[in-house]
Protein backbone atom coordinates (compact mmCIF):
# COMPACT_ATOMS: atom_id res chain seq x y z
CA UNK A 1 0.00 0.00 0.00
CA UNK A 2 1.48 3.17 -1.34
CA UNK A 3 1.70 6.73 0.85
CA UNK A 4 -1.77 7.74 -1.04
CA UNK A 5 -3.33 4.29 -0.61
CA UNK A 6 -2.77 4.65 3.24
CA UNK A 7 -3.91 7.59 3.96
CA UNK A 8 -7.07 7.32 2.17
CA UNK A 9 -8.17 3.85 3.60
CA UNK A 10 -7.37 5.59 6.72
CA UNK A 11 -9.84 8.26 5.85
CA UNK A 12 -12.28 6.03 5.37
CA UNK A 13 -11.70 3.76 8.50
CA UNK A 14 -11.74 7.68 10.42
CA UNK A 15 -15.32 8.02 9.10
CA UNK A 16 -16.58 4.94 9.51
CA UNK A 17 -15.33 5.61 13.85
CA UNK A 18 -17.00 8.89 13.29
CA UNK A 19 -20.58 7.10 12.40
CA UNK A 20 -20.28 4.88 14.85
CA UNK A 21 -19.75 7.10 17.41
CA UNK A 22 -22.52 8.94 16.60
CA UNK A 23 -24.97 5.94 16.68
CA UNK A 24 -23.78 5.44 20.00
CA UNK A 25 -24.85 8.86 20.80
CA UNK A 26 -28.24 8.44 19.15
CA UNK A 27 -28.81 5.26 21.22
CA UNK A 28 -28.41 6.96 24.30
CA UNK A 29 -31.56 7.94 26.05
CA UNK A 30 -30.89 8.29 29.72
CA UNK A 31 -30.63 11.89 31.14
CA UNK A 32 -27.32 13.70 30.28
CA UNK A 33 -24.21 13.22 31.89
CA UNK A 34 -20.81 14.47 31.86
CA UNK A 35 -19.79 11.59 29.70
CA UNK A 36 -22.43 12.47 26.96
CA UNK A 37 -22.02 16.21 27.38
CA UNK A 38 -18.33 16.17 26.34
CA UNK A 39 -18.66 13.87 23.86
CA UNK A 40 -21.91 15.35 22.05
CA UNK A 41 -20.09 18.59 22.31
CA UNK A 42 -16.77 16.37 20.62
CA UNK A 43 -18.97 15.19 17.63
CA UNK A 44 -20.81 18.52 16.91
CA UNK A 45 -17.69 20.25 16.09
CA UNK A 46 -16.68 17.23 13.82
CA UNK A 47 -19.72 17.67 11.99
CA UNK A 48 -20.42 21.14 11.35
CA UNK A 49 -19.72 23.15 8.33
CA UNK A 50 -16.89 23.93 8.26
CA UNK A 51 -15.76 21.48 11.21
CA UNK A 52 -13.48 22.93 14.02
CA UNK A 53 -11.07 20.12 14.89
CA UNK A 54 -9.26 21.96 17.51
CA UNK A 55 -12.06 22.79 19.64
CA UNK A 56 -13.47 18.99 19.30
CA UNK A 57 -9.97 17.66 20.34
CA UNK A 58 -10.84 20.25 23.52
CA UNK A 59 -13.84 18.23 24.11
CA UNK A 60 -12.37 14.62 23.39
CA UNK A 61 -9.22 15.36 25.73
CA UNK A 62 -11.39 16.70 28.77
CA UNK A 63 -13.83 13.51 27.97
CA UNK A 64 -10.68 11.33 28.61
CA UNK A 65 -9.34 13.20 31.44
CA UNK A 66 -13.20 12.43 33.20
CA UNK A 67 -12.62 8.71 31.78
CA UNK A 68 -9.45 8.25 33.22
CA UNK A 69 -10.34 9.80 36.62
CA UNK A 70 -13.71 7.56 36.62
CA UNK A 71 -11.26 4.06 35.80
CA UNK A 72 -8.85 5.24 38.86
CA UNK A 73 -11.77 5.58 41.24
CA UNK A 74 -11.53 1.78 41.82
CA UNK A 75 -9.46 -1.00 42.41
CA UNK A 76 -8.62 -2.53 38.36
CA UNK A 77 -10.26 -5.66 39.09
CA UNK A 78 -13.20 -3.96 39.67
CA UNK A 79 -13.77 -1.81 36.91
CA UNK A 80 -16.78 -2.26 35.31
CA UNK A 81 -17.53 -3.21 31.71
CA UNK A 82 -18.84 0.08 31.39
CA UNK A 83 -16.15 2.34 32.81
CA UNK A 84 -13.78 0.39 30.20
CA UNK A 85 -16.34 0.80 27.29
CA UNK A 86 -16.62 4.30 28.25
CA UNK A 87 -12.41 4.80 28.19
CA UNK A 88 -12.63 2.67 24.47
CA UNK A 89 -15.06 5.12 23.16
CA UNK A 90 -13.10 8.35 24.79
CA UNK A 91 -9.84 7.39 23.18
CA UNK A 92 -11.63 6.55 19.93
CA UNK A 93 -13.12 10.01 19.85
CA UNK A 94 -9.96 11.61 20.72
CA UNK A 95 -8.41 9.48 17.67
CA UNK A 96 -10.98 11.06 15.35
CA UNK A 97 -10.35 14.67 16.43
CA UNK A 98 -6.22 14.43 16.37
CA UNK A 99 -6.61 13.10 12.61
CA UNK A 100 -9.84 15.01 11.79
CA UNK A 101 -6.99 18.52 11.68
CA UNK A 102 -5.20 16.75 8.41
CA UNK A 103 -5.75 18.54 5.51
CA UNK A 104 -7.19 17.05 1.62
CA UNK A 105 -7.15 13.84 3.80
CA UNK A 106 -3.32 13.95 4.43
CA UNK A 107 -2.03 13.55 7.60
CA UNK A 108 1.25 14.30 9.22
CA UNK A 109 3.39 12.13 11.19
CA UNK A 110 3.29 13.54 14.41
CA UNK A 111 -0.74 13.53 14.42
CA UNK A 112 -0.36 9.86 13.41
CA UNK A 113 2.27 9.07 16.75
CA UNK A 114 -0.17 10.77 18.61
CA UNK A 115 -3.11 9.24 17.42
CA UNK A 116 -2.09 5.57 18.08
CA UNK A 117 -0.64 6.45 21.03
CA UNK A 118 -4.02 7.57 22.49
CA UNK A 119 -5.38 3.96 21.19
CA UNK A 120 -2.57 2.23 22.85
CA UNK A 121 -3.40 3.76 25.73
CA UNK A 122 -7.37 2.90 25.63
CA UNK A 123 -5.65 -0.90 24.92
CA UNK A 124 -3.65 -0.85 27.65
CA UNK A 125 -5.66 1.02 30.39
CA UNK A 126 -9.39 -0.54 29.24
CA UNK A 127 -8.18 -3.80 28.12
CA UNK A 128 -10.40 -5.90 25.34
CA UNK A 129 -12.06 -3.11 23.63
CA UNK A 130 -15.82 -2.55 22.65
CA UNK A 131 -15.52 -2.46 18.62
CA UNK A 132 -12.36 -4.38 18.62
CA UNK A 133 -12.64 -4.29 14.84
CA UNK A 134 -12.83 -1.12 14.41
CA UNK A 135 -9.99 -0.38 16.94
CA UNK A 136 -7.69 -2.48 15.58
CA UNK A 137 -8.86 -1.56 11.99
CA UNK A 138 -7.55 2.12 12.92
CA UNK A 139 -4.29 1.10 14.57
CA UNK A 140 -3.84 -0.83 11.40
CA UNK A 141 -4.57 2.04 9.22
CA UNK A 142 -2.56 4.17 11.20
CA UNK A 143 0.69 2.13 11.54
CA UNK A 144 0.55 1.75 7.59
CA UNK A 145 0.43 5.59 6.78
CA UNK A 146 3.78 5.67 9.82
CA UNK A 147 5.27 2.92 7.82
CA UNK A 148 4.87 4.31 4.48
CA UNK A 149 6.91 7.80 6.16
CA UNK A 150 9.56 5.81 7.40
CA UNK A 151 12.56 6.71 5.61
CA UNK A 152 13.16 3.34 4.38
CA UNK A 153 9.47 2.70 3.67
CA UNK A 154 7.24 -0.32 4.50
CA UNK A 155 7.84 -3.52 5.99
CA UNK A 156 10.32 -5.84 4.26
CA UNK A 157 11.08 -9.40 4.36
CA UNK A 158 13.47 -10.79 7.40
CA UNK A 159 17.05 -11.16 6.34
CA UNK A 160 20.25 -11.80 8.64
CA UNK A 161 19.57 -12.38 12.17
CA UNK A 162 21.65 -10.37 14.91
CA UNK A 163 24.41 -11.71 16.54
CA UNK A 164 23.75 -12.93 20.35
CA UNK A 165 26.81 -12.35 22.70
CA UNK A 166 25.47 -14.23 26.03
CA UNK A 167 26.27 -12.60 29.57
CA UNK A 168 27.27 -15.08 32.30
CA UNK A 169 26.27 -18.03 31.37
CA UNK A 170 26.19 -20.44 34.27
CA UNK A 171 27.31 -24.26 34.54
CA UNK A 172 24.74 -26.72 34.88
CA UNK A 173 24.70 -29.31 37.44
CA UNK A 174 21.47 -30.62 38.26
CA UNK A 175 19.73 -30.67 34.38
CA UNK A 176 15.99 -30.15 33.87
CA UNK A 177 15.01 -33.74 31.89
CA UNK A 178 15.67 -33.12 28.25
CA UNK A 179 12.91 -34.49 25.46
CA UNK A 180 14.96 -34.38 22.09
CA UNK A 181 11.59 -33.92 19.97
CA UNK A 182 7.91 -32.88 21.18
CA UNK A 183 6.53 -35.92 23.14
CA UNK A 184 3.01 -37.21 21.49
CA UNK A 185 0.00 -35.56 23.29
CA UNK A 186 -0.94 -38.39 25.50
CA UNK A 187 2.61 -38.96 26.89
CA UNK A 188 2.59 -35.43 27.67
CA UNK A 189 -0.88 -35.40 29.22
CA UNK A 190 0.77 -37.98 31.20
CA UNK A 191 3.04 -36.10 32.88
CA UNK A 192 0.94 -33.28 33.13
CA UNK A 193 -1.82 -35.30 35.22
CA UNK A 194 0.68 -36.93 37.44
CA UNK A 195 -0.01 -36.44 40.97
CA UNK A 196 3.45 -34.46 41.03
CA UNK A 197 3.88 -33.05 37.72
CA UNK A 198 7.72 -32.25 36.72
CA UNK A 199 9.52 -29.84 34.25
CA UNK A 200 10.17 -30.95 30.83
CA UNK A 201 12.48 -29.07 28.57
CA UNK A 202 11.00 -29.79 25.30
CA UNK A 203 13.72 -28.95 21.79
CA UNK A 204 12.94 -28.17 18.61
CA UNK A 205 9.65 -27.25 19.79
CA UNK A 206 8.92 -24.37 17.97
CA UNK A 207 10.98 -25.01 14.54
CA UNK A 208 7.46 -24.26 12.76
CA UNK A 209 6.63 -20.89 14.76
CA UNK A 210 7.47 -18.10 11.24
CA UNK A 211 9.02 -16.45 14.36
CA UNK A 212 11.62 -19.05 14.11
CA UNK A 213 11.77 -19.60 10.46
CA UNK A 214 10.18 -17.61 7.64
CA UNK A 215 9.83 -14.33 9.69
CA UNK A 216 12.49 -14.79 12.26
CA UNK A 217 12.48 -12.19 15.48
CA UNK A 218 16.13 -12.79 15.91
CA UNK A 219 16.66 -9.98 12.59
CA UNK A 220 16.49 -7.31 15.07
CA UNK A 221 15.27 -5.10 11.75
CA UNK A 222 12.16 -7.11 11.06
CA UNK A 223 11.25 -7.26 14.51
CA UNK A 224 11.43 -3.50 15.25
CA UNK A 225 9.11 -2.72 12.04
CA UNK A 226 6.55 -5.45 12.60
CA UNK A 227 6.09 -4.28 16.07
CA UNK A 228 6.16 -0.89 15.27
CA UNK A 229 8.54 1.82 17.05
CA UNK A 230 5.54 4.28 17.53
CA UNK A 231 3.71 1.96 19.54
CA UNK A 232 3.06 2.30 23.65
CA UNK A 233 4.52 -0.77 25.98
CA UNK A 234 4.49 -1.10 29.73
CA UNK A 235 7.85 -1.68 31.09
CA UNK A 236 9.35 -2.40 34.45
CA UNK A 237 12.10 0.15 35.27
CA UNK A 238 15.05 -2.06 38.15
CA UNK A 239 17.16 -5.04 38.00
CA UNK A 240 14.09 -7.34 39.73
CA UNK A 241 10.17 -6.67 40.97
CA UNK A 242 11.85 -6.95 44.64
CA UNK A 243 13.77 -3.93 44.84
CA UNK A 244 12.76 -0.84 46.32
CA UNK A 245 13.63 1.43 43.26
CA UNK A 246 11.62 -0.62 40.87
CA UNK A 247 9.00 0.96 38.90
CA UNK A 248 6.66 0.76 35.95
CA UNK A 249 6.43 3.31 33.04
CA UNK A 250 4.60 3.62 29.59
CA UNK A 251 7.25 4.21 26.85
CA UNK A 252 7.04 3.74 23.14
CA UNK A 253 8.39 0.73 21.54
CA UNK A 254 11.21 2.64 20.06
CA UNK A 255 12.24 4.14 23.26
CA UNK A 256 12.75 0.64 24.84
CA UNK A 257 14.79 -0.53 22.19
CA UNK A 258 17.07 2.55 21.77
CA UNK A 259 17.44 3.09 24.73
CA UNK A 260 17.66 -0.24 26.92
CA UNK A 261 17.88 -2.96 23.95
CA UNK A 262 20.38 -1.70 21.88
CA UNK A 263 21.92 1.07 24.47
CA UNK A 264 22.07 -0.38 27.73
CA UNK A 265 19.73 2.04 29.85
CA UNK A 266 21.47 4.93 30.92
CA UNK A 267 24.87 5.60 29.26
CA UNK A 268 27.60 6.72 31.89
CA UNK A 269 25.47 6.07 34.69
CA UNK A 270 27.64 3.96 37.33
CA UNK A 271 24.76 1.53 37.59
CA UNK A 272 22.77 1.19 34.54
CA UNK A 273 19.18 0.85 34.68
CA UNK A 274 17.53 -2.42 33.58
CA UNK A 275 14.02 -2.45 31.98
CA UNK A 276 12.07 -5.32 31.04
CA UNK A 277 8.50 -5.25 28.86
CA UNK A 278 7.47 -8.36 30.79
CA UNK A 279 3.87 -10.33 31.36
CA UNK A 280 2.31 -8.42 28.98
CA UNK A 281 0.03 -9.59 26.49
CA UNK A 282 1.56 -7.53 23.69
CA UNK A 283 0.09 -10.23 20.94
CA UNK A 284 -3.93 -8.91 21.74
CA UNK A 285 -2.54 -5.27 21.44
CA UNK A 286 -0.27 -6.11 18.31
CA UNK A 287 -1.74 -8.82 16.48
CA UNK A 288 0.97 -8.23 13.74
CA UNK A 289 3.17 -10.14 15.75
CA UNK A 290 0.81 -12.87 17.04
CA UNK A 291 0.71 -14.03 13.39
CA UNK A 292 4.36 -14.98 13.88
CA UNK A 293 3.63 -17.57 16.63
CA UNK A 294 1.91 -20.58 17.35
CA UNK A 295 -0.07 -21.49 20.39
CA UNK A 296 1.54 -25.23 21.69
CA UNK A 297 -0.83 -28.00 20.88
CA UNK A 298 -0.16 -29.16 24.94
CA UNK A 299 -1.67 -25.85 26.21
CA UNK A 300 -5.36 -27.31 25.04
CA UNK A 301 -4.77 -30.44 27.39
CA UNK A 302 -5.40 -30.12 31.07
CA UNK A 303 -4.23 -31.42 34.26
CA UNK A 304 -7.89 -32.61 34.76
CA UNK A 305 -8.05 -35.40 32.61
CA UNK A 306 -11.80 -35.04 31.95
CA UNK A 307 -11.26 -31.18 30.58
CA UNK A 308 -9.11 -29.48 28.24
CA UNK A 309 -8.33 -25.55 27.74
CA UNK A 310 -9.70 -23.32 25.36
CA UNK A 311 -8.51 -20.19 23.51
CA UNK A 312 -9.80 -17.77 26.16
CA UNK A 313 -8.23 -19.62 28.95
CA UNK A 314 -4.81 -19.92 27.95
CA UNK A 315 -2.77 -16.50 28.73
CA UNK A 316 -0.23 -15.30 26.40
CA UNK A 317 2.32 -12.59 27.46
CA UNK A 318 6.00 -11.15 26.16
CA UNK A 319 8.78 -11.50 27.90
CA UNK A 320 11.74 -9.15 25.88
CA UNK A 321 14.37 -7.99 27.40
CA UNK A 322 18.56 -6.93 27.36
CA UNK A 323 20.85 -9.00 29.31
CA UNK A 324 20.68 -9.47 33.13
CA UNK A 325 16.78 -9.07 33.24
CA UNK A 326 15.58 -11.43 36.32
CA UNK A 327 12.26 -12.54 37.54
CA UNK A 328 13.28 -13.57 41.38
CA UNK A 329 12.08 -16.89 42.75
CA UNK A 330 8.75 -17.27 42.54
CA UNK A 331 5.46 -19.45 42.37
CA UNK A 332 2.45 -18.90 39.59
CA UNK A 333 -1.33 -20.73 40.08
CA UNK A 334 -1.04 -21.87 36.48
CA UNK A 335 0.54 -24.25 34.20
CA UNK A 336 2.64 -22.56 32.36
CA UNK A 337 4.23 -23.50 28.78
CA UNK A 338 7.61 -21.19 28.02
CA UNK A 339 8.51 -20.88 25.22
CA UNK A 340 11.99 -19.47 23.71
CA UNK A 341 12.53 -17.63 20.54
CA UNK A 342 15.21 -14.90 20.72
CA UNK A 343 18.37 -15.61 22.70
CA UNK A 344 18.72 -17.60 26.10
CA UNK A 345 17.87 -17.14 29.38
CA UNK A 346 18.72 -19.78 32.78
CA UNK A 347 15.96 -20.73 34.71
CA UNK A 348 15.96 -22.93 37.97
CA UNK A 349 13.17 -24.15 39.55
CA UNK A 350 11.90 -25.94 43.00
CA UNK A 351 9.46 -28.44 43.17
CA UNK A 352 6.20 -26.81 45.70
CA UNK A 353 7.86 -29.36 48.21
CA UNK A 354 10.77 -27.10 48.68
CA UNK A 355 8.66 -24.67 50.06
CA UNK A 356 9.81 -24.80 53.29
CA UNK A 357 13.83 -23.86 52.51
CA UNK A 358 12.81 -20.90 49.84
CA UNK A 359 11.71 -18.06 52.58
CA UNK A 360 8.31 -16.62 50.69
CA UNK A 361 7.73 -13.59 51.59
CA UNK A 362 5.77 -12.08 54.70
CA UNK A 363 3.24 -10.32 52.52
CA UNK A 364 -0.18 -10.50 50.84
CA UNK A 365 0.76 -9.24 47.73
CA UNK A 366 4.34 -10.73 47.07
CA UNK A 367 3.15 -14.14 48.97
CA UNK A 368 4.60 -15.97 46.06
CA UNK A 369 7.85 -15.01 45.87
CA UNK A 370 10.95 -15.42 47.54
CA UNK A 371 13.14 -13.49 49.83
CA UNK A 372 15.96 -14.97 48.70
CA UNK A 373 18.19 -13.73 45.70
CA UNK A 374 19.37 -17.06 44.21
CA UNK A 375 22.65 -16.47 42.87
CA UNK A 376 23.85 -14.45 45.36
CA UNK A 377 22.42 -16.08 48.61
CA UNK A 378 22.99 -14.43 52.24
CA UNK A 379 23.60 -17.63 53.62
CA UNK A 380 23.97 -16.53 57.36
CA UNK A 381 20.06 -14.92 56.81
CA UNK A 382 18.79 -18.06 54.56
CA UNK A 383 20.75 -20.80 55.91
CA UNK A 384 17.77 -23.37 55.43
CA UNK A 385 18.06 -22.58 51.07
CA UNK A 386 21.08 -24.91 50.87
CA UNK A 387 18.68 -27.56 52.11
CA UNK A 388 16.47 -27.03 48.90
CA UNK A 389 17.00 -29.65 46.03
CA UNK A 390 16.71 -28.04 42.50
CA UNK A 391 17.07 -28.45 38.89
CA UNK A 392 18.01 -26.00 36.09
CA UNK A 393 18.46 -25.66 32.72
CA UNK A 394 19.55 -22.78 29.83
CA UNK A 395 17.04 -22.15 27.08
CA UNK A 396 17.44 -20.93 23.70
CA UNK A 397 15.55 -20.31 20.21
CA UNK A 398 13.12 -23.24 19.63
CA UNK A 399 13.19 -24.61 23.24
CA UNK A 400 9.81 -24.70 24.88
CA UNK A 401 9.81 -25.45 28.89
CA UNK A 402 7.15 -27.12 30.63
CA UNK A 403 6.39 -25.40 34.16
CA UNK A 404 3.67 -27.25 36.54
CA UNK A 405 1.74 -24.82 38.51
CA UNK A 406 3.30 -24.28 41.93
CA UNK A 407 6.55 -24.83 40.99
CA UNK A 408 9.26 -22.30 41.69
CA UNK A 409 10.91 -20.64 39.51
CA UNK A 410 14.13 -18.11 38.74
CA UNK A 411 15.00 -16.57 35.58
CA UNK A 412 17.85 -14.39 34.37
CA UNK A 413 18.28 -13.27 30.82
CA UNK A 414 21.96 -14.52 29.68
CA UNK A 415 21.97 -12.21 26.32
CA UNK A 416 18.83 -10.09 24.68
CA UNK A 417 15.93 -12.07 24.86
CA UNK A 418 12.09 -12.70 23.79
CA UNK A 419 10.28 -15.55 25.41
CA UNK A 420 6.67 -16.05 25.12
CA UNK A 421 4.69 -17.84 28.29
CA UNK A 422 1.38 -19.85 27.70
CA UNK A 423 -0.49 -20.32 30.89
CA UNK A 424 -3.24 -22.70 30.61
Amino acid sequence: MDRTEADQHLCITLKTAKTILLKYLESVTDAPTPPTILLRKSLHHLTVDPPNPPQSLAYATALIDLATQSLHSVPYKDVSHELRAAFTRASLLQCVAILSRGEDGFHGEEDLRRAVKTLDMGLLMAGRPIWEELVMGLVDAITACLDNRAPDGAITSPTASNPITLINPPTIAHPVPIATTPPPLLTFQSRLTSPTPTPLLIKNALTHWPALSTRPWSDFTYLRRIAGMHRTVPVEIGSKYTDEKWTQKLVSFGEFWERWIEGGGDEGSETPQVAYLAQHDLFSQIPRLRDDICVPDYCYLSSDSSSSSSDSEIKTNAWLGPPSTISPLHTDPHDNLFAQIVGYKYIRLYSPSQTPHLYPISDSILGNTSEVDVEVVNHAKYPDFLKAEYVECCVGPGDLLFIPRGWWHYVRGLSVSFSVSFWF
